[in-house]
């Protein structure tokens, strides 16, 4: 498990009709609890842990024509792009405690945080690609988060 993301299965949920809202059941392995305890801690009854929530490997199916689709980039193109948006960089330093004012301060992030000494590396390494992957995953929550589009 990842020090920033717990993976689990959402397996049900149920309603809490005193207070209007739904509960909802993610399992994790049993032998991961101390990692989920140290991520999240113990819920409180005086205090909420808020979390985002959002599925792994969700594929957006294309309304268009494959012939009028953009060229898939692949994962070095992308972090070179990510890395030159100002709000990518904002995205590393809070969510990351990273000092970035510049596209090379976010590429020299970008390696540190997958464990590259290259971003081509996210196209040829397995983990270095899990690793942006998760990046990836949580920008795009924190965008939805932080309202940027």
């Amino acid at each position: 498990m990842n020090e920033r993301v717990i993976q689990a299965t959402f397996s049900d949920w149920r309603t809490v009709k005193t207070r209007k809202s739904l509960q909802l059941i993610f399992e994790v392995p049993l032998e991961q609890q101390e990692q989920v305890l140290k991520m999240l801690g113990a819920p409180m009854p005086d205090q909420e842990i808020w979390c985002v929530i959002a599925r792994l490997n969700l594929k957006v199916v294309s309304e268009q024509p494959k012939e009028l689709e953009a060229p898939k980039k692949s994962r070095a193109q992308m972090a070179a792009i990510l890395c030159s948006d100002a709000r990518f960089w904002a995205f590393l330093s809070e969510k990351y405690g990273y000092s970035v004012r510049s596209p090379e301060d976010a590429a020299e992030a970008v390696r540190d945080l997958c464990a590259v000494s290259s971003r081509s590396e996210l196209d040829r390494n397995e983990a270095a690609a899990f690793c942006w992957d998760e990046v990836r995953s949580e920008w795009q929550a924190f965008k939805v988060i932080e309202g940027v589009h």
